[in-house]
């Protein structure tokens, strides 16, 4: 049961840092030269950030439900 723990936290947490680096790395090449640009960076941002907590959440599980059933697989030979 640690073991799935410990892979659903894993999984989520780099998954998670992967989202939020390439979405401010995308953020930060559009340029600024009107602060309505910079307000709709803002808005991806927070959305971003937004989207990318539910979606490291399922890779987490998915790799973590992936991982239980390999060791099963395993087991059972």
């Amino acid at each position: 049961m640690a073991k799935n723990v410990l892979y659903f936290f894993v999984a989520s947490f780099i998954s998670f840092i992967l989202l939020i680096a390439g979405l401010l790395i995308w953020v930060s090449r559009i340029p600024t030269k009107d602060p309505s640009d910079a307000d709709g960076k803002g808005f991806a941002i927070v959305y971003g950030f937004m989207a990318a907590v539910p979606t490291s959440i399922i890779i987490g599980l998915i790799v973590t439900i992936g991982a239980y059933a390999y060791r099963k697989y395993k087991e059972t030979g």
